[in-house]
Parts: structure tokens; C-alpha cells; sequence
């Protein structure tokens, strides 16, 4: 997914060992792309592939996908489609990405972890996307309203005519409308944010899968860029008839283990409270 806001996301996790009397610090970092060129061509090459190359059944607007070779490398992916009034034909394609490597046992193990932590992330970005169009829709009615009773519109009888006249006869101007991103989309600016603490979840679990540094799940700490207004209500977060779990302290756990996020103004501590063992 291409992010325009922020430019990037960092979140640290702490993890003490007493035996050496020493301190683990593992910093998760989202960035636009990544720094080296080759990892950048890896990524760029298997995110064509996803959105260009690869097909879901017919019938499907999103799903899981698999490809790859011992020699290229596995990707993982999960397609899905979000409503923009301004893309054409109103609606705008995106995919989650994950590059699993050229070792395909360790592929094919992670394959229903991720699909199932992606399913879940894009169902909460569609079900926003869809929430903010209806939202915007309402306002249009609501304001074009008085107007629409005296508004004399022009009949366009030829393609030609078409292109340059809209219905209400006023002439278009083509290319003066920008293309929107992610966070514009959906009605939610901290949307990156929200992503970047799903991911890091997600690695955690991946983690505990096939061995990695040691995590704290006490102290787990996500910093933003940018915090002068009020962050709206999460978007990734299921709707409650999906909701799994609830902690002692009423946040919402989902299948991942992680707790519901509430960023804010100023970062402050997300908890994450231990994970269920996956059995792949």
C-alpha cells in the first residue's frame, strides 16, 4: 500500500532479560518504501504482480493470494477494492503485501496467519471507506439541496459533448482532479497509524512462530507524526458482532491478541496482551 501521511511510523518494543542484566530494544519502523534499491525493486516487482498480473475468482472483490518460486521468492498478498467517487470506475484497487522469503515450508505456514490478519485489516478499511462515502453522499444532498429545484439541466445527446459538458450544462475541466489517498478515502487521517500497530501485532505473532528476538508484552509504546486534532474512532476495528474477546478493562481483543487502539493526540502505550498459540 502506497502511504501518503505520515512519512513515517515508529514503535518500540522493550524486552528485559535478567540473566544478563542487559535491555532489548526493537524499534518496528514504516517507511513510503525501502531504503535499499533492491529490496524496493523486490517489493515494487511483487506489488505490480498483485494488481496487475494475478486474478481472484470471478465474483470475488477481494481475497488472499499466493505466488511465487524458491528462486524469486514467495509473496504474500490480499487484494481488495475501496469506493472513490473520483477513480475510475469509481472504485480503487489495493493490496497487502508481504514478501515471505524463498524458503516455501516457512511460506505456506505463515500463509493463514496473514491472510486472516489482512482479511481482517481491509474488511475494517472497506467497511470505513463505504461509511465515509455514505457520510459524504448525505452532505452533497444536504447542501445542493435548495439548489436542485432551480438548477436547469442541459440533455447531452453525443459522446463529444459529453466529455466537455456535464449534465447541468457547465463545462468540465479535465485534469484538475487529484487522486485521493488512503487516509482521504476512508475519512481518517491516523489510518497509517492504525496499520503500522496491526503490522506490528502481526510480526509479533510471526515472531513466535518461527523464533525471533525476545518482545516484552508489557511495555509496547507507537508514535506518530502530526497530533493537533482529535483522532477519529479507529477504523480497522471489527464491528460488534465480530469482536472476540473483551479485556478486564473493557478493550476489545481480536484473534490476534491485540487489544483495541486509541491513538491520540500524544503516543502512549498500547497494550498487548499475550498471543494464543497458532497451530499451522
Amino acid at each position: 500500500m502506497h502511504a501518503s501521511f505520515p512519512d513515517s511510523l515508529h514503535s518500540s518494543s522493550v524486552a528485559s532479560d535478567s540473566s544478563s542484566c542487559h535491555t532489548h530494544i526493537l524499534t518496528y519502523l514504516s517507511l513510503r518504501g525501502p531504503p535499499n534499491p533492491a529490496d524496493y525493486a523486490l517489493l515494487r516487482r511483487s506489488s505490480i504482480r498483485t494488481l496487475s498480473c494475478e486474478l481472484l475468482p470471478r465474483g470475488l472483490s477481494s481475497g488472499p493470494l499466493c505466488f511465487g518460486d524458491s528462486t524469486a521468492g514467495y509473496t504474500i498478498a490480499y487484494m481488495f477494492r475501496l469506493p472513490d467517487s473520483v477513480a475510475r470506475g469509481k472504485r480503487r484497487s489495493y493490496a497487502l503485501v508481504a514478501l515471505a522469503g524463498k524458503d516455501a515450508g516457512r511460506a505456506f505456514r505463515a500463509c493463514p496467519v496473514i491472510w486472516r490478519a489482512f482479511g481482517r485489516i481491509a474488511t475494517g478499511i472497506v467497511n470505513s471507506a463505504e461509511k465515509f462515502q455514505e457520510e459524504e453522499k448525505r452532505r452533497e444532498e444536504q447542501n445542493r439541496g435548495p439548489d436542485r429545484a432551480n438548477r436547469q439541466y442541459t440533455p447531452v445527446s453525443s459522446f463529444l459533448t459529453g466529455r466537455t459538458i456535464d449534465p447541468a450544462g457547465h463545462p468540465r475541466r479535465p485534469g484538475q482532479v487529484r487522486a485521493r489517498n488512503l487516509s482521504e478515502i476512508v475519512g481518517n487521517q491516523y489510518i497509517f497509524a492504525e496499520i503500522h500497530a496491526h503490522f506490528v501485532a502481526l510480526l509479533q505473532q510471526l515472531g513466535s512462530m518461527f523464533g525471533a528476538v525476545p518482545i516484552s508484552e508489557e511495555q509496547f509504546v507507537c508514535s506518530t507524526v502530526h497530533g493537533d486534532e482529535d483522532a477519529r474512532r479507529s477504523s480497522l476495528l471489527p464491528d460488534d458482532k465480530d469482536k472476540d474477546q473483551v479485556s478486564p478493562k473493557g478493550d476489545t481483543i481480536n484473534e490476534l491478541g491485540m487489544s483495541t487502539l486509541s491513538i491520540s493526540s500524544a503516543p502512549k502505550p498500547i497494550p498487548i496482551v499475550p498471543r494464543r498459540p497458532v497451530i499451522a
